[in-house]
């Protein structure tokens, strides 16, 4: 996994001057990058040693009570597929349905489109190594 910081700069760059995200915060003791934007705050909770990301979404009526709802759990494999959870309500519905659709984009990204925020390019470069060392054997 590419280093937190380096995927909080990424970010950063990808969502300057969007209307949706007014802010992206990284904090490091919590291993966490925020999305403050004008209805909630998107969580993602990092675990780099499991190879997970936790997401969560809180509105502002929480009154910066808790991280919120969470509304995805991604972890990858040690082959590198993926394997994500989307947690439901007591209707069944998906929180990730409920929640506004610029964080419903940022959440997709963490599952579908990795390369966008540019969070597995340490492991692919990691990746390659071992090829090339498995080549020269």
């Amino acid at each position: 996994m590419n280093s937190l910081h380096n995927i909080f700069d990424n970010e950063r760059l990808r969502f300057e001057g969007t209307e949706n995200i007014s802010k992206i915060w990284y904090n490091k003791a919590r291993k966490s990058i925020q999305y403050i934007g004008n209805s909630g705050t998107l969580t993602v909770l990092f675990n780099p040693e499991e190879n997970t990301q936790n997401i969560h979404y809180r509105t502002d009526e929480a009154n910066n009570q808790g991280i919120g709802v969470s509304v995805a759990a991604i972890s990858a494999a040690s082959n590198g597929a993926l394997k994500y959870d989307l947690p439901k309500d007591g209707d069944g519905q998906c929180f990730l349905s409920k929640i506004p659709k610029h964080f419903q984009n940022i959440t997709l990204d963490y599952i579908y489109n990795r390369d966008a925020i540019g969070i597995d390019k340490e492991e692919n470069k990691a990746k390659k190594k071992q090829r090339e060392a498995d080549y020269e054997r």
